[in-house]
């Protein structure tokens, strides 16, 4: 009966932590994407900007 309990238990705790590692790695790659996103629309308003702002100063 112990023997049962006990790998009832280290089950448990083992498909727990696994769910807690799948939730981790989920929301960090989310994290990544968004960290991602956010620093390509910089770079391409960046590239936006610099063009308007070179076509600006040909037409002058």
């Amino acid at each position: 009966m112990f023997t049962l309990i006990n790998t009832f238990i280290a089950t448990f705790v083992g498909l727990t932590h696994g769910a807690l590692v799948l939730i981790g790695a989920l929301l960090g790659g989310v994290a990544f994407l968004i960290m991602a996103i956010g620093f390509l629309m910089i770079g391409i308003k960046g590239l936006i900007d610099a063009w308007f702002e070179s076509t600006e100063h040909g037409r002058a």
